[in-house]
């Protein structure tokens, strides 16, 4: 199998918790699903979507197929059963810890017991995204919407 990084990658890659984006998505909880099309033209199988760095957890349909989830190692999904020649419409939910949000509740004295000693704690997906083909093509993954 060829893992190769590709070109193509999942946009909106964001760790809602960096410091650099602004007071909204540093203390976001909850879910943040994305949406992309891709051509599945020439593809086998074989092919599985690899989401790269992933904080917390993911859940992937495509094509209104369910492909998993994933909440700890390699955010890998098998595209068996699913992919379709042409065009593939792929949906990506990550789920974050609540810990972020929490932190920023100052004025809820229970999330601030329960939160207030954490840092921010990584929370998103950010990547690279990409399609590993069997034997060895790599396909770029295109823009989501």
């Amino acid at each position: 199998m060829d893992e190769r990084e590709t070109e193509g990658r999942i946009p909106l890659r964001v760790d809602f918790s960096l410091p650099s984006n602004d007071e909204t998505l540093r203390q976001f909880g909850g879910a943040a699903s994305y949406e992309i099309e891709f051509d599945g033209t020439g593809l086998g199988e074989s092919t599985i979507l690899g989401l790269g760095e992933v904080h917390s957890t993911s859940e992937v349909t495509l094509n209104e197929v369910p492909l998993g989830w994933h909440w700890w190692g390699r955010h890998r999904y098998s595209l068996a059963g699913a992919l379709r020649e042409g065009r593939n419409v792929l949906r990506i939910k990550v789920t974050t810890v609540l810990v972020n949000l929490m932190r920023h509740k100052t004025d809820d004295p229970a999330a601030q017991r329960w939160a207030s000693w954490a840092p921010p704690i990584p929370a998103g997906l950010l990547g690279p995204g990409r399609l590993i083909a069997s034997p060895r093509a790599v396909v770029p993954l295109p823009a989501s919407r």
